[in-house]
């Protein structure tokens, strides 16, 4: 597979082609964001691509940007900014994952290597569905979910729906951390964990009448989540508007409507447990 490094930090550019080099990727590397632009328009999108944050001639999130509006590309965000504002926007930009400096180079592998698996499974035409429970819509394929009660979809991103596909199909049930993080990233540890965290509040923001104090998505303390539904002769009102979103690049889910009762030993998945 192809990856393109555009990073301007050469020493670390250079240990990250080492390292994916070794790990059998064909790799390429710019040194700023217009000759990695370039690469891509003059030879085709890659498979993957790191993107350093900030670059020498611009943000590495209009690269992002960029790169997202042309091509499905896997991408992910290399920054050296730790603020979480930075990563809140990178996912808003387009990419797949983030990493932050200094970078371990085993990590960032692991993570290239889920975004690319992912990638495949969405190029092959894994299925993909719509989960109804309590108010809520999940429509996988559009990246959307309706709210009883409001007109217009919500948007999610890729990994906001395959998140709430898996708490929705697990209704009732607890969702460990450790295995969301597998699932949705194929791997588990500190920072995959914060930013589960951080999509389970954006689901939060964009679905629940009140963030702060969320009725649906609820936090099992020390544990997991779990998405709660209403009994069939509750009346459901949420009225608070949709934040707005971002529709990215779909991410495929397969699913099945209707209202899931009782215990099951295993939690479903909307996606396939990575390899």
């Amino acid at each position: 597979m192809r990856i393109l490094i555009i990073e301007s930090d050469a020493p670390c550019a250079e240990a990250l082609a080492f390292t994916l080099t070794n790990a059998g990727y064909e790799v390429e590397h710019a040194l700023t964001g217009r000759q990695g632009l370039q690469v891509i328009a003059d030879q085709g999108p890659p498979d993957g691509v790191l993107v350093g944050h900030p670059l020498a001639d611009q943000s590495g999130l209009d690269v992002c940007r960029a790169i997202h509006a042309e091509s499905d590309a896997g991408l992910i965000l290399v920054s050296s900014c730790t603020r979480e504002e930075t990563i809140l926007r990178a996912f808003a930009a387009g990419v797949d994952d983030a990493v932050v400096k200094p970078v371990r180079v085993a990590e960032l592998t692991a993570r290239l290597g889920a975004v690319l698996r992912r990638r495949q499974l969405k190029g092959a035409g894994a299925p993909c569905g719509i989960v109804e429970r309590g108010p809520f819509r999940l429509n996988s394929n559009r990246l959307e979910a309706t709210v009883t009660g409001r007109l217009a979809p919500v948007r999610l991103t890729p990994l906001e729906a395959k998140l709430l596909g898996l708490l929705m199909l697990n209704t009732n049930q607890v969702m460990t951390k450790a295995r969301l993080q597998e699932l949705i990233w194929g791997y588990q540890n500190d920072s995959s964990g914060d930013l589960l965290k951080t999509h389970v509040r954006h689901l939060r923001v964009k679905l629940e009448a009140t963030p702060s104090s969320p009725r649906f998505i609820q936090t099992i303390n020390g544990v997991g989540y779990t998405f709660v539904s209403p009994r069939p002769a509750e009346r459901v009102e949420l009225d608070a508007p949709a934040t707005p979103g971002t529709l990215l690049a779909g991410v495929p889910a397969a699913a099945a409507p209707g209202h899931l009762s009782g215990l099951q030993s295993e939690p479903r998945s909307p996606l396939p447990a990575p390899a």
